[in-house]
């Protein structure tokens, strides 16, 4: 979280159940390479996913702090926090390329 990174893209909450103490979190990679994905609040989780695969995890609701990287040294890492309630969310990860 302290170092250079980019934004971590929203999650899309799919589907809502306020009475679920469990957020399902779908992460689909659609880079060329693979991704680990850190979750560290309520539950703390590490989810590796190929390039081109999904992965899906299961969370205790609530706070976290999620990093994201993948295994190419010229690709800036994403950090970020979310809150997550009862239900399903996706979480898709890209990589743009931007000239600077």
């Amino acid at each position: 979280m302290a170092g250079e990174h980019g934004e971590l893209p929203e999650a899309h909450h799919v589907h809502a159940d306020n009475e679920a103490h469990v957020a399902e979190i779908e992460i689909t990679n659609q880079t060329s390479y693979t991704l680990t994905v850190l979750f560290a609040g309520p539950t703390s989780r590490r989810a590796t996913v190929p390039s081109q695969r999904e992965q899906r995890l299961a969370l205790a609701t609530g706070a976290y702090n999620i990093a994201a990287e993948v295994n190419a040294p010229d690709v800036e890492p994403f950090a970020g926090s979310d809150s997550f309630e009862g239900g399903v969310y996706d979480y898709t990860f890209i990589i743009q390329t931007e000239v600077r």
